[in-house]
């Protein structure tokens, strides 16, 4: 004879908090399930440093330099702007059965980084080629590296 146990597995409890998780993030994250793509444009940024500053790379495919700007305010560099559709916001949303799949992302963006006291926010210079910004923010004076010689005696 078989008889139903009451026993718990020690996995349950993870098991519910995975569940938790799962609608935390669902909730959280601006996804369409249906299509697992984000639903908003947001450029990925890549930035490096050398002696005599910083320079960050922004792709922005698709976006129009008059449709980008680049902004200051005290240590905080602003990247903002609105990638267009090549048709207009609604024609991407016609619903007349032609459009079976879309996983282009456009819209209003915006990118803020905080800079350190070491950059002369003065000393800035951008420029749009083939979808990419290019930022160079200079360092200040005092901040880059200098030889110092040393004397024989």
């Amino acid at each position: 004879m078989l008889y139903a146990t009451s026993e718990r597995s020690p996995f349950d409890s993870f098991l519910g908090l995975r569940r938790d998780l799962d609608r935390l993030f669902k909730e959280a994250l601006p996804i369409d399930a249906s299509r697992s793509v984000p639903l908003a444009f947001s450029p990925t940024i890549e930035v490096e440093e050398n002696d005599t500053g910083l320079t960050l790379r922004a792709e922005v495919p698709g976006v129009e330099p008059q449709n980008l700007n680049v902004a200051i305010d005290g240590d905080v560099l602003t990247i903002s702007g609105e990638r267009e559709t090549k048709f207009g916001r609604e024609a991407s949303f016609a619903n007349d059965g032609s459009r079976h799949r879309s996983e282009r992302r456009f819209g209003k963006f915006s990118r803020a980084l905080r800079l350190s006291d070491q950059y002369d926010t003065e000393k800035i210079d951008a420029q749009h080629s083939n979808g990419i910004l290019t930022l160079h923010i200079g360092k200040k004076d005092a901040a880059q590296p200098r030889r110092i010689a040393v004397e024989a005696k």
